[in-house]
């Protein structure tokens, strides 16, 4: 189980949770929940990846809070692996629709060097996001033009992870947004998800 430090995030935000492991004899997240009397609702949005063999598996998760309390977000995976490695972010937007949190999204596994994921934009203002793990631990990535490696998560030998997002939000309706990865060349069974943060204002 993977848990948070513990945090506050406002009323009327969304938590963002993104989780990365590496699948081998069937790791698979399980359950997210927090420590709350009255927990969160957390739906699962989209996972890419293969819960089983040797590969790496992403999930993204939202949350909408109606109160600021301090808390911290767990994550229960089901192993049958000693060598196992996840990761896991939880993003704090305020400002993001809690009815609709996600837009486009989708993504892919088993690549082999650089990813490039592209969507229209759904709405004004919003912001593109990607999750990526690499199986073959070749490294962060190196972000494409105007995104950012936001964080990641890397063990030498074994399994990289990252977050990327754009650097300034896509101002209209339809917009061609690539998020995308130049670097490593090479790699294996990358699983990669993005997706569109949605203002509340539109």
């Amino acid at each position: 189980t993977l848990t948070t430090a513990s945090f506050t995030p406002p009323a009327g935000s969304v938590l963002y949770i993104a989780v990365a492991l590496n699948s081998n004899n069937d790791n698979k997240v399980t359950s997210i929940t927090d420590n709350l009397a009255t927990h969160l609702v957390y739906t699962k949005s989209l996972s890419q990846g293969s819960e089983l063999g040797n590969d790496t598996i992403v999930y993204l998760y939202t949350a909408p809070v109606a109160v600021s309390k301090a808390m911290t977000v767990s994550v229960a995976q089901q192993s049958n692996s000693s060598s196992r490695y996840a990761f896991l972010k939880v993003l704090v937007a305020t400002g993001a629709s809690t009815s609709t949190p996600v837009g486009a999204k989708g993504g892919g596994r088993g690549a082999t060097g650089p990813i490039s994921d592209s969507y229209a934009s759904t709405v004004p203002n919003s912001l593109g996001w990607l999750i990526y793990g690499d199986w073959a631990q070749k490294g962060v990535p190196t972000a494409g033009s105007g995104k950012s490696v936001y964080d990641s998560y890397n063990v030498s030998g074994e399994i990289s992870y990252a977050l990327i997002n754009q650097a300034a939000a896509t101002p209209a309706v339809g917009t061609s947004v690539t998020m995308n990865t130049t670097a490593p060349s090479s790699g294996a069974q990358i699983a990669h998800l993005y997706f569109e943060m949605v203002p509340s204002a539109q």
